[in-house]
C-alpha cells in the first residue's frame, strides 16, 4: 500500500495514525494466537498446537521511498506441533515465501517440517527441514528479533535451514 498525495508531512502523519491503529487493532483483541488440544491414550499424552502470527512494516522516508510510506509484510507464518509420548513432529509455514523457489529440496514456505524421537532429557533425533544448530542469532525466532529483519551479510554467513538427520539434546554426560 503506497500512502501518495498531499505534502509530505501531511503522508506521514497519516502515514503514522494508520500504522498505530493497526498496531492497536491487531495487537490487544488476541495476545496469544495458539490454540492446543491433549487427551490421554492409554499411558501417553498426545498434544496438538497450532498456531501463527504477522509481522509487518512500515518504511518511508526520502531516502527509501519519495512518494511515501510502504506497508508490508515481513512473516505470515502459521504452525503446528504435535507430540504424543516421545515422538514429536512439527510443520511450520510461511505464506509470504516464495512456493515455486526451493532451499534444501522443498519449497521456501515450508520453514520447518521434521519428525523426531526423544531419548531423554540427553539426546533426541530429528530428521526433515529445520533450523541448524549453528549462528546463535539465527536460532532467535523472528518475532522475538529486535530489528524488522535480519541483514542479507548475516544471513550469507549463516546456515538458515537445512534438510537432514540431527542428534542432539541437553545435559549431554548428565541426567537423563
Amino acid at each position: 500500500m503506497n500512502c501518495s498525495g498531499g505534502t509530505g508531512r501531511t503522508r506521514t502523519v497519516l502515514g503514522i495514525a494508520i500504522a498505530t491503529l493497526l498496531v492497536v487493532g491487531l495487537a490487544s483483541p488476541v495476545a496469544d494466537a495458539a490454540i492446543s488440544w491433549k487427551k490421554d491414550v492409554g499411558e501417553k499424552e498426545i498434544k496438538v498446537t497450532f498456531y501463527g502470527f504477522a509481522q509487518f512494516e512500515m518504511r518511508g522516508g526520502d531516502g527509501y521511498d519519495p512518494d511515501g510510506l510502504r506497508f508490508s509484510a515481513q512473516r505470515i507464518r502459521l504452525g503446528t506441533n504435535y507430540f504424543a509420548g516421545n515422538v514429536f513432529a512439527k510443520l511450520f509455514l510461511d505464506f509470504n515465501q516464495s512456493w515455486t523457489d526451493k532451499s534444501a529440496g522443498l519449497p521456501k514456505g515450508i520453514q520447518d517440517a521434521f519428525a523426531g524421537y526423544k531419548f531423554g532429557n540427553a539426546a533426541f533425533i530429528t530428521l526433515g527441514m529445520m533450523k541448524t544448530p549453528l549462528g546463535m542469532d539465527f536460532t532467535i525466532p523472528g518475532w522475538n528479533l529486535d530489528i524488522v529483519e535480519r541483514q542479507g551479510l548475516e544471513k550469507g554467513l549463516v546456515l538458515e535451514r537445512d534438510f537432514g538427520l540431527m542428534l542432539s539434546g541437553r545435559l549431554i554426560g548428565g541426567p537423563s
